[in-house]
């Protein structure tokens, strides 16, 4: 009897100390991971933020200089997808109408989607053709923080169809006239510029789905999209077209109790103004998947071998839907783990200042420590 409790003792105890050894040694290849990933040859003379969170632990994984503000460059999307989904609904509060007896008011809302070729409904398009009324657009003067190109931008996307260029153009007004010209062209009809009539009873024109137009904006990394989703939110919370004041409110509000202060300046991320941590995007992803639903999340994120990381992570273990940033000399890579051992971790790696030739030899260091910490889980 007293062999045999001894026995089962022995053996609890050989139970304990194994499992701390196994700990120790997978805590110890996480730590070895991180050193050799910090010590990259791509990596030499950068600065290094790494925040990883196994939420199906409830418990750090790794934090490094994750307290440390960094350029997130196009992560700075993420936030934007956030706003959007919080306040859009399910279809872009496109355009804002009323009527009278012989004439159709239409109030641009911001909606990128209007003849743009990624959408091939166009409710406003079929309204316009089918009505016999004349037909009046209602511009406006929105309050751009930023000007025509941004405050502290750095960008080299003329010419491509996500260029952020275009978000200024058509949908703000009068500062820059809309393009009667080219929807008369384009629509053989004729189209009048006028006031909006304010005593009117209006309605709201829904148009393509929001998770939609956030889908393709996070797989091209689309800044016309992105900076039109900021100004949409701020119409639809404060009635009017105002980055700094739409931001200012967020920042107070949906985002007021993140772990760092962070600056945020515009939606695409091209202003390198922006500054983040890697802890505050733990928080702002944990937040957003609670609040709005894991499933709808994942399918708006990049996954791994789609979009921006088309070329990376297709033999990962597990599954990575993430958002990628990169500016020159920064690299930004923030999502979900869904490792093959069913574990849910949380991460954001953020680089800025690397002196690397390529952001491809970054992002493939990158590529191999996720896969490490992957194994690992």
């Amino acid at each position: 009897m007293v062999k045999s409790i001894r026995k089962r003792i022995n053996f609890s105890i050989h139970c304990i100390f194994s499992a701390f050894a196994l700990l120790l040694m997978s805590s110890c290849s996480i730590m070895q991971a991180q050193k050799t990933f910090i010590k990259e040859p791509a990596l030499k003379g950068a600065h290094v933020g790494i925040a990883i969170y196994n939420d199906s632990k409830g418990e750090w994984i790794t934090k490094y200089q994750s307290d440390h503000n960094f350029t997130p460059a196009s992560n700075v999307k993420i936030l934007a997808t956030y706003i959007a989904l919080q306040y859009l609904g399910d279809s872009l509060p496109g355009w804002k109408m009323a009527e009278n007896a012989d004439t159709l008011f239409l109030f641009p809302q911001g909606d990128p989607s209007f003849m743009h070729p990624d959408f091939k409904y166009q409710p406003i398009v079929d309204l316009i053709k089918s009505t016999k009324k004349q037909i009046v657009i209602c511009p406006f003067n929105a309050k751009d923080k930023f000007g025509v190109f941004g405050d502290g931008w750095a960008w080299n996307d003329r010419g491509e169809e996500y260029q952020v260029e275009r978000s200024r153009m058509p949908f703000l007004g009068n500062r820059y006239q809309y393009q009667t010209v080219g929807l008369n062209d384009t629509l053989k009809l004729p189209i009048q510029i006028g006031i909006f009539p304010s005593t009117a009873q209006t309605k709201i024109i829904k148009t393509v789905p929001t998770d939609t137009l956030l889908k393709i904006m996070m797989l091209r990394s689309d800044n016309f999209y992105a900076e039109q989703v900021l100004l949409m939110a701020s119409e639809q919370v404060l009635g009017r077209m105002d980055d700094a004041a739409i931001i200012d409110t967020i920042t107070k509000t949906e985002f007021a109790n993140l772990p760092q202060p962070m600056r945020w300046t515009d939606g695409s991320g091209l202003s390198r103004y922006n500054l983040n941590t890697p802890e505050n995007y733990i928080a702002i992803l944990k937040q957003m998947q609670t609040k709005f639903g894991e499933d709808r999340v994942k399918n708006i994120f990049e996954k791994g071998g789609e979009g921006t990381i088309s070329s990376y992570y297709k033999n990962f273990p597990g599954e990575v839907y993430a958002k990628t940033g990169t500016l020159g000399g920064q690299v930004a890579l923030s999502g979900f783990i869904y490792t093959q051992k069913h574990q849910k971790l949380y991460f954001s790696v953020l680089v800025g200042n690397h002196m690397s030739k390529s952001s491809g030899q970054v992002r493939k260091a990158v590529e191999a420590y996720l896969t490490i910490i992957a194994k690992g889980n």
